[in-house]
């Protein structure tokens, strides 16, 4: 597992059963109410829901320290970090890309209560964004594969 400086810090107090108070006496770092550094140890080590309300419990259970490297967050394989520790997941959009889904928010079949997400994938063919909706059906955003860049499911010349 990769993890950051502090993560690994804060975990091997909690490792250590030591609570908030006992992790900022044994290594000099504070912490927060809903503190990024935990949820992000929370997300590495796929502790959700209400188990997030024990994470000591569930994070000393699951941890390893014999199988920790440390490393600069700006460095982190699998993780990007946005501000004050937070793990986040970045997707990189272009103007094109939101018009693109106002375009297919505008067919009826979308409607204000549903849920959607967005998917980026990368392969050593090329990228892609898409929509995705309940049903799990792909509304292609864009993708370039082999160098050619398409738009919705309509190739553009860039």
């Amino acid at each position: 597992m990769y993890l950051t400086r502090d993560e690994f810090l804060i975990l091997s107090a909690i490792k250590q059963g030591k609570g908030f108070r006992g992790i900022e006496e044994t290594t000099g770092i504070k912490l927060y109410t809903n503190d990024p550094r935990i949820e992000a140890l929370c997300q590495k080590y796929g502790i959700y829901g209400e188990d997030t309300m024990y994470f000591e419990k569930y994070l000393s259970e699951k941890a390893d320290l014999n199988k920790v490297e440390i490393i600069d967050a700006d460095k982190m394989p699998y993780y990007d970090y946005g501000k004050n520790w937070a793990l986040v997941k970045k997707i990189p959009v272009c103007k094109k890309d939101i018009l693109q889904l106002l375009k297919v928010f505008e067919k009826p079949e979308f409607n204000d209560t549903d849920d959607y997400y967005l998917q980026y994938s990368k392969d050593g063919l090329g990228d892609g964004l898409d929509l995705i909706d309940k049903e799990n059906n792909e509304h292609h955003v864009r993708y370039c594969v082999d160098g050619e860049y398409c738009i919705g499911d309509d190739l553009v010349d860039e």
